[in-house]
């Protein structure tokens, strides 16, 4: 089986590796109470390849994207929608007052109202698929509406002078089509802001705690690098401006951490896991707490430009 680039349909992807769909369906259960099992309905297995052109490696089939009501039961849990986002900060360095600002999968409009809160005049709108999340906002006084990229940008070609999207665009299956609807829905010379988690990490890439399964379908189905975002600006026509890496923030330090000890003990599980019970790790946080802007961190933001 011929599995095709989602950016050139003339090129063939690398199979990359298999993963059961059975240690899927069971973290997701055991660690997060959310039933997937009806993602993989006659599926053993799913695949990750890699684009040739892009570099991006994806999950196959295509299509394993997580539906409203999973992200609803995700969502329960307080860690899910983080109200302080580094690139939150990053952004305004791109973002002017009097500008027109569209967000993509803004959940309930943190940004939002952290941009009302830093800058004036910034014409602000989100969207957001989760009804929940968009009724939440709006309440609050956040101007969101429930709609897909796809209509929006039917409707509203050319309209903002910048387009943002943080954590969202591993989410999405049909990446080729949302990267055109955020090109479509700028003015000539607007930016786009794409922020995501950095796969280049081995800590993300080759996580060993039950979280590795956050990295999987149906929550993410994209597995970018810096390198596979900036190859895609240059293969849709943006002009790369820019690439940021976060620093090792404290909500992903002990999973920076146990991933290096495990690497440290050369994989064995055993002793990763003793090291952890006997707390030996609590040692280690005041280091990373020390180095951590040494330490590359979760999450990587290319800056694109749309030619004037």
């Amino acid at each position: 089986m011929q599995v095709t680039s989602p950016f050139d349909s003339t090129k063939t992807c690398e199979l990359v590796e298999h993963v059961s769909t059975e240690e899927i369906i069971r973290l997701y259960r055991d660690y997060f109470q959310t039933d997937v099992e009806r993602f993989f309905k006659d599926i053993d297995q799913i695949s990750i390849y890699k684009c040739p052109v892009s570099q991006l490696e994806f999950f196959y089939p295509i299509g394993l994207d997580g539906d409203s009501r999973f992200y609803e039961e995700l969502s329960k849990g307080a860690w899910y929608y983080q109200t302080e986002r580094w690139e939150n900060n990053q952004s305004l360095s791109f973002i002017k007052p009097g500008d027109s600002v569209l967000e993509i999968g803004s959940g309930s409009g943190f940004f939002g109202k952290y941009l009302a809160d830093k800058l004036s005049g910034v014409n602000y709108l989100g969207l957001e698929l989760n009804e929940k999340a968009v009724k939440d906002g709006v309440d609050s006084g956040v101007r969101l509406i429930a709609e897909d990229s796809r209509t929006h940008s039917l409707k509203n070609s050319g309209s903002y002078d910048v387009v943002c999207s943080f954590q969202v665009f591993e989410h999405v299956s049909n990446i080729k089509a949302l990267y055109e609807d955020a090109i479509k829905l700028l003015r000539p010379g607007g930016y786009l802001l794409v922020a995501v988690p950095n796969n280049d990490l081995a800590f993300l890439r080759r996580n060993v705690m039950y979280s590795k399964v956050l990295n999987m379908p149906p929550h993410h189905v994209n597995l970018f690098t810096p390198k596979s975002l900036e190859n895609i600006g240059n293969l849709i026509g943006l002009k790369v401006e820019k690439t940021l890496k976060e620093p090792l923030m404290q909500l992903n330090r002990d999973t920076y951490l146990y991933n290096t000890v495990n690497r440290v003990f050369f994989g064995f599980s055993f002793f990763t896991k003793a090291f952890w019970k006997l707390k030996l790790h609590l040692i280690l946080r005041p280091i990373a707490n020390l180095c951590k802007n040494l330490i590359n961190g979760h999450t990587v933001m290319v800056v694109y430009r749309k030619p004037s």
